[in-house]
């Protein structure tokens, strides 16, 4: 045994590990894959599914040889470029094969977020197989359930977008490294040198992911095993730039051009894509204030969750040097709690941006549930303790997803009131399009007249989407049909004066949840009369 090993790894039968680990998969994969149907289409999947039909058009003329490879990246290859092409391939990638897997079995958009759905179960059932053998099977399974009931996170998983692949991702990294830790095979190191590539291949977010383990890695330099783990490190930073350079077709011609056109235009978001957003009542232009992803975590996490998380944080502070578990997880959570809080990262979307950090608060609310139930005491009141404490979490998780579900991105806490409580203190109820529900459609689909078509606030590509599929049965396009409805949602950071103007007045369908409008469907007459005398304004 080694001094990593502060749980031994305990003597199951061979193949239960394999059963529980396939249960755990199957459970998260056919529960969500029912689920995803339920989530509205949001702003960005639109620009997932084009870029697949890009890459897909193209490749079939370069196969055709009517292109060259050099054409092909330059046109149909839109990824890692300048903006709105900033993001790198591996989420679109991931989306195809999911829809390419279950084509005519799952319709669009569910074909389309099927990939990352795959890639979520996986990684919740690695991360239950790690701790699984370490901990309990009641802390292992708690904290899997509180792991797969996190309400912000449960619709970012499920999106064709870039999020919820890299929340996965940062999950399977985890449990691989503990792996490399505890027993550093060149196997492992391969792997998790694949998976930070992969990640890097996601977006910006993901070259931040190997900060922890760098950092954690020289807080061992006094251990005797740190020259390996060393000559580790240095073999999966070199896999994961192989990997990340290898997906990245785009760079292949020109790797310079390619490489500089990428970070130069995820650096400069404040001057190519600003979006404005509500934060505490205040309008900022592009970030937010340093303490806004520790007031997200507060006011966007399940009480208990943040309860047990918040005491295992403190805790694992205390055991920095003692406990090298709990310091990866620590550092694991705290990355993006500061890189998410610098003056160069963009503040729009609220809790998109920092899901990592609170997988890693839930499972550092899962370790603290293992250390009461290893207080040592005489009777089992402190098993009996710990296993109460998680289930009274998991509950609270758990409702909270049933009752927010399918809009879970409005979720707020019982600290702030909820919902309600949230939107009277100047924070955003929705922001995505998240509020465009199937019963949204449905209205929509009912009371718009033939030849008429629906006037939305903002356009965007999911808009297209959902007519090709059938789902929405009205044109978006104004200049094809006279629009009857103007679709708004609530979204305060984007208001303008005609915005306010318009929202004052009763519109024709409101869709709210706990009595908070989210999306607000006005006779067209309404809106041009709402323009009326504005003021020239800029309108984000």
């Amino acid at each position: 045994m080694t001094k990593y090993e502060s749980h031994p790894a305990r003597s199951l039968a061979r193949w239960q590990p394999i059963a529980e680990f396939t249960v755990i998969f199957l459970l998260v994969l056919v529960s969500m894959t029912k689920t995803i149907r339920d989530i509205p289409m949001v702003w960005d999947e639109g620009a997932t599914v084009e870029r697949i039909e890009k890459i897909e058009q193209g490749w079939k003329q370069y196969q055709l040889g009517q292109i060259t490879f050099s054409q092909f990246t330059d046109t149909y290859w839109r990824f890692s470029r300048a903006e709105p092409d900033g993001h790198s391939p591996f989420y679109a990638l991931l989306s195809m094969a999911g829809h390419v897997l279950t084509v005519g079995i799952l319709d669009p958009p569910a074909s389309f977020r099927f990939g990352g759905v795959f890639l979520f179960s996986l990684a919740v059932a690695m991360v239950y197989a790690t701790l699984r053998a370490r901990w309990s099977f009641a802390s292992a399974l708690i904290t899997t359930i509180l792991l797969v009931s996190i309400p912000r996170v449960v619709p970012e998983v499920s999106f064709a977008l870039t999020d919820g692949p890299l929340f996965s991702l940062s999950l399977i990294g985890w449990s691989i490294f503990v792996r490399i830790v505890e027993r550093q095979t060149l196997r492992s190191t391969i792997a998790f040198g694949i998976v930070m590539g992969l990640a890097m291949g996601t977006k910006l977010t993901g070259w931040f992911l190997s900060i922890p383990y760098v950092i954690w890695l020289f807080t061992e330099w006094r251990s005797p095993h740190f020259r390996a783990l060393l000559t580790r490190g240095i073999v999966a930073g070199t896999v994961s730039l192989l990997v990340v350079f290898l997906i990245n077709v785009g760079w292949w011609p020109d790797p310079v051009q390619g490489i500089s056109a990428y970070f130069h235009s995820n650096l400069t978001r404040k001057e190519t894509i600003p979006i404005p957003i509500l934060f505490g009542g205040v309008r900022y232009e592009f970030s937010l204030p340093w303490y806004n992803t520790l007031v997200w975590t507060v006011i966007a996490m399940p009480l208990g969750i943040l309860m047990l998380g918040g005491t295992g944080v403190l805790l694992s502070f205390r055991q920095f040097r003692s406990s090298w578990f709990a310091r990866l997880l620590l550092l694991n959570w705290l990355t993006l709690i500061v890189v998410r809080a610098l003056p160069q990262a963009p503040g729009h979307d609220g809790t998109r941006q920092i899901i990592i950090s609170f997988g890693f608060l839930t499972l550092l609310a899962g370790w603290m549930m293992e250390q009461i139930r290893l207080i040592p005491l005489r009777s089992n009141w402190n098993v009996v303790a710990s296993i109460l404490i998680g289930i009274a979490a998991a509950s609270e998780s758990v409702g909270s997803v049933l009752s927010y579900h399918p809009l879970e991105l409005s979720y707020y806490s019982p600290l702030v009131g909820g919902l309600p409580g949230a939107e009277k203190r100047g924070f955003e109820p929705t922001y995505f399009w998240d509020s465009l529900t199937p019963e949204v459609l449905d209205w929509l689909n009912q009371h718009t007249s033939p030849g008429r078509s629906i006037l939305f606030r903002n356009y965007t590509l999911s808009l297209r989407y959902l007519e090709e599929w059938g789902i929405l049965r009205h044109p978006t396009d104004p200049r094809l049909y006279p629009p009857q409805w103007f679709v708004i949602q609530h979204r305060p950071g984007l208001y303008n004066e005609s915005d306010r103007r318009l929202l004052a007045k009763k519109p024709a369908f409101e869709k709210s949840l706990f009595g908070v409008p989210l999306l607000s469907i006005y006779p067209i007459e309404a809106w041009q009369e709402s323009l009326k005398d504005v003021p020239p304004e800029k309108s984000p």
